[in-house]
Order: C-alpha cells, then structure tokens, then sequence
C-alpha cells in the first residue's frame, strides 16, 4: 500500500513520513535523487520524450494524409456511382 502511495504519487504526506522511517524508500529516494540530479540522465530522458513524441507526430500526421485521402476517394467513388445511376434512369 505504501509503495502505491510512492509509485502514484499518491498519499505524499505518509510516503514523506515513511521515508525517514524506511531504509527501503531511503534508498529509492536517494536513487532517484542521484540519477535525476546528473544533467545527463535529464538530457537523456528529454531526448527519448522528444522521440516519442515526434514519432506520435508522424503517425498522427500519416493517420490524417490516410483519412483525408479516403475520404476523397470514397466521395468521389459514390459521386460517381450516383451520376452512373441517375444517367442509367434518366
């Protein structure tokens, strides 16, 4: 229960109590504290968001370029079905 409070973020005054009171949190916190403290480990992380979300971007771009060309097909497809059927009537 209390590392569910951690892992969510929820809870954080208990979790805050813990972990002056628990070497395990002791140790995570620490752990978090030394790899988010190097600038390093921060560019890095940054880096690998900025891939994730410019390859969302293309994907959602490419999504939309799909839809919009299906569209058009599928409108000029029926427009054109319909001016066969009404030629076909008439």
């Amino acid at each position: 229960m209390m590392w569910g409070g951690y892992v969510t973020s929820k809870g954080v005054d208990i979790v805050s109590e813990v972990m002056t009171q628990d070497k395990v949190f002791t140790e995570v916190m620490k752990a978090e504290n030394d790899y988010w403290g190097n600038s390093r480990n921060r560019y890095i992380q940054y880096l690998e968001e900025k891939h994730e979300r410019d390859a969302l971007s293309v994907i959602t771009s490419a999504e939309r370029r799909g839809e919009a060309k299906g569209l058009a097909k599928g409108l000029a497809k029926g427009e054109a079905k319909g001016l066969a059927k009404g030629e076909a009537k008439g």
